[in-house]
Parts: structure tokens; sequence; C-alpha cells
């Protein structure tokens, strides 16, 4: 399990495929609000970060996965059926 303590605002997150997916902005239970390299905002789940380096995240989804999650209508949030 990766230590996501180490998060910091700003800090950039990227795809497994190293591509820039965006920016932390802050943090909600269970997920991290980004400011996407399209400039629009979304969240995902804090599950989907599978490294935190000093001066970047990484995510385990590939880019286009992350950015579908991120922008879709739950906002990456799991919802109640």
């Amino acid at each position: 399990m990766v230590d996501t303590t180490l998060l910091r605002e700003g800090m950039p997150l990227l795809s497994q495929e190293g591509e820039l997916i965006g920016r932390v902005e802050r943090f909600e239970t269970g997920h991290v609000s980004l400011l996407g390299v399209d400039g629009r905002r979304g969240v995902l789940p804090l599950s989907e970060i599978s490294r935190v380096e000093e001066d970047k995240a990484t995510c385990q989804l590939r880019h286009a996965d992350a950015l579908r999650l991120m922008n879709s209508p739950a906002g990456g949030r799991h919802t109640e059926a």
C-alpha cells in the first residue's frame, strides 16, 4: 500500500505510461482532486495511486483510462446503487 500522506498540493500525477494526468489540488475522503492538463477539474480514488515520490505521484491507470474516470459523471467516486 502506498503512503498517500506524501501527496502534496501542486504535485504532478502521472499515468502508468508517465504521461501527465494533472496536478493535485486537494484531498477528500478516499479521493484526490485534480486540475487536469485540459483545465478541467476531476477526482480519482486514492486507491489508484501506485507510487509517490518526492516530486511526483504515479497512477496505476493508463492515461486514457485515468482521464475517463476523472471526468466521468461520478467523478471517480464510488456511488451507491
